[in-house]
C-alpha cells in the first residue's frame, strides 16, 4: 500500500466520492490480505459492507410478520477463527454479496465442529442483515405430500421477508431435509421433496442469501449440489492451523476471564499431545469451559483441567508426564501444584 492510497482515501471521503472511496477500500483490504493480515482485511470488508446502499435498515414491519418455518437468529459476540483458506472463501462470499455479483446460494460442507453454522451466522453479522434459521421440525411431516407443501410455504415466507430487504437464510444440516433420491428408502416422497426444493431454489430472489450446511455432502442429490453458486470445504485444517486457532482462543479467554498465571509453553505441549484433530468449535468449548471452571475454583488450575478435558484422560503418573516431555515445574502444575522439590525427588528415585 502506498502513501498516495491513504491520501486519496481521505480525499474521496471529503469529496463524498463514495464509489471511489469504496473501490480504494477494497484495494487496501486486498493488500492486507496478501500481506498476511487476514483479520484486518476481513475487518475492513465488514466496515465497508455496513454502509452500502444494499444494506439499508429494514422496515420495522418485518418484526410483525408471523413466521412458521423461520426463526430469527440473534448474533453473539463469540470469537470465531478459521484457517486462512476458509477465511479467504468467506471474504470472497462477503465481497460477492456486497458487490451485487448475483451469487446468493452457498453450501458449507465439512465435519462436525469445523465452524460451518457459526461462519454462516457470522456472515449475516458482518453484513448487518436479518438472519434466519430454518425450523425443520415444522417442515418435515409424516403425512404423504405434507413436507413438500410445507417447503413451498417456507419459500413463500422467504419471499415475503426478502421483499423488505436483504435477508440471510441458513439451512443448517440440509441433509436432514433433502438427501439423495436414489439412495432414499422412500423414493417417491423424497423425490417430491427434492423436486420441490430444486424448483423453489431456482426462483429465490437476489435479496435472499441462502447458506446451507452439511456433514453429509456425499449423500446429497447431485442436482442440489449443482444449484449452489459456491461450495466451501470446512475440512481444510492442517495441524498447524488448529494449533494456531487454539492459541487464539487461549489468548482471548485468558484476557476475558483474567487468567492469573499464563504458561504458553505448557499449553502448547498439551495441545501437541493429541494426535486427533480437534476442530475449532470443540476446541473453543474445551478451552472456554476449562478456563471458566478453573477461575471459579481456585483449588484447581486451568492447565490441569485442560489436560484432562482435551486429552480425555486423567493426569498420569509423574513418570509418564516426564516421558511426555513436561519439565519438573510443569509436572508440578499438572500435579495440582505439588512442590518442584517433591517432584524432582520422586523422579530421581525412579530414574
Amino acid at each position: 500500500m502506498k502513501k498516495k492510497d491513504v491520501i486519496d482515501l481521505i480525499k474521496y471521503h471529503y469529496e463524498n466520492n463514495e464509489i471511489a472511496f469504496k473501490d480504494l477500500s477494497y484495494k487496501i483490504a486486498t493488500y492486507f490480505s496478501k500481506e498476511g493480515f487476514e483479520e484486518l482485511s476481513f475487518y475492513i470488508l465488514s466496515l465497508i459492507s455496513k454502509d452500502r446502499d444494499m444494506f439499508v435498515p429494514q422496515s420495522l414491519d418485518i418484526n410483525n410478520i408471523n413466521l412458521e418455518f423461520l426463526e430469527c437468529l440473534k448474533f453473539d459476540n463469540e470469537e470465531l477463527f478459521f484457517s486462512e483458506d476458509i477465511l479467504y472463501d468467506l471474504k470472497g462470499i462477503i465481497e460477492s454479496i456486497t458487490k451485487n455479483l448475483n451469487l446468493n446460494k452457498f453450501l458449507f460442507k465439512g465435519l462436525p465442529g469445523t465452524g460451518k453454522t457459526k461462519a454462516a451466522a457470522y456472515i449475516g453479522k458482518i453484513l448487518s442483515i436479518k438472519t434466519y434459521i430454518v425450523k425443520y421440525n415444522n417442515i418435515i411431516d409424516s403425512k404423504l405430500g405434507s413436507t413438500s407443501k410445507n417447503l413451498q410455504k417456507l419459500f413463500e415466507e422467504i419471499k415475503t421477508i426478502s421483499n423488505l430487504g436483504k435477508v440471510l437464510i441458513i439451512f443448517d444440516e440440509i441433509d436432514s431435509l433433502v438427501l439423495d433420491r436414489i439412495n432414499s428408502n422412500d423414493l417417491r416422497e423424497m423425490g417430491r421433496v427434492t423436486s420441490t426444493f430444486l424448483s423453489e431454489l431456482d426462483n429465490v430472489s437476489s435479496n435472499s442469501i441462502l447458506i446451507a450446511t452439511t456433514n453429509l455432502s456425499d449423500h446429497l442429490d447431485k442436482a442440489i449440489l449443482r444449484r449452489f453458486d459456491y461450495v466451501v470445504d470446512f475440512n481444510r485444517y492442517e495441524k498447524d492451523d488448529l494449533i494456531d486457532i487454539a492459541f487464539k482462543f487461549y489468548e482471548h479467554y485468558a484476557k476475558q476471564l483474567n487468567l492469573e498465571e499464563k504458561n504458553k509453553n505448557l499449553f502448547k505441549k498439551i495441545i501437541k499431545l493429541n494426535d486427533k484433530n480437534v476442530y475449532p468449535s470443540d476446541m473453543k468449548n474445551i478451552i472456554k469451559t476449562s478456563m471458566t471452571f478453573s477461575v471459579i475454583n481456585k483449588n484447581d488450575n486451568f492447565y490441569r483441567r485442560f489436560y484432562i478435558n482435551y486429552l480425555n484422560k486423567n493426569i498420569p503418573s509423574i513418570e509418564e508426564l516426564k516421558h511426555e516431555g513436561f519439565t519438573v515445574r510443569e509436572i508440578a502444575t499438572l500435579s495440582n501444584n505439588s512442590s518442584k522439590s517433591t517432584i524432582a525427588r520422586k523422579l530421581s528415585e525412579v530414574l
